[in-house]
């Protein structure tokens, strides 16, 4: 049932930015005499709203498991490709600065494969992906998985399609009638899991 669900969820098309602006327009909550500082207030509110739903999905223990597997890995992988590049490069590079070795698949070179060959199971991979997903993010997970490689999901659902198979899973779902995916929380999460494995192990 639930892998049923899992598919539903997949092959449904969310909404483009385009369509979700245009239903705040149709509905009153856009307007077209909005200004810049209308804008900056309504976008700051929904991050502060996501960052306190964060604090309440997110649980210490999978904080404390995710570090323990980061800590363990010889080397770190992250796959966050699409509209979850973002976060991925910041994890990238915080982990860089604190003398860790990481490895970020861009698909530069058309090499995203590649890496995957390269992985043990003394890395870690960290994968980050929300609705809609990122088909190769979605592809090149399981395939580390399947090399024995401890995985961490960084997600939207617990039904996301890179949740199964990880050792943890980090659901932070999508605020309801926003006008874009924010990424303030997950910005705050990977910042807390490369502090967190700082603190843990210098």
């Amino acid at each position: 049932m639930q892998q049923i669900f899992r598919s539903r969820l997949v092959a449904g098309a969310a909404p483009s930015y385009k369509e979700r602006i245009a239903g705040l327009r149709r509905d009153g909550r856009f307007r077209s005499d909005n200004s810049p500082h209308d804008l900056l207030s309504r976008f700051a509110s929904e991050g502060a709203v996501s960052l306190e739903s964060a604090q309440e999905y997110v649980r210490e223990a999978d904080l404390t498991r995710a570090i323990g597997i980061m800590g363990a890995a010889q080397t770190i992988y992250v796959v966050g490709l699409g509209g979850s590049f973002p976060v991925a490069a910041h994890l990238t590079y915080v982990l860089r600065r604190m003398g860790r070795r990481v490895v970020l698949l861009d698909g530069l070179g058309s090499a995203l494969g590649d890496h995957v060959l390269t992985a043990t199971p003394q890395d870690a991979v960290i994968a980050i992906s929300f609705r809609p997903y990122n088909r190769d993010t979605v592809q090149l997970f399981p395939d580390f998985l399947a090399r024995g490689v401890p995985g961490i999901a960084v997600t939207d659902s617990l039904l996301s399609p890179i949740v199964a198979g990880a050792e943890v899973a980090f659901e932070i779902p999508d605020m309801p009638e926003a006008a874009l995916r924010t990424m303030v929380a997950p910005m705050c999460l990977v910042q807390s899991l490369a502090v967190g494995l700082t603190l843990a192990l210098d």
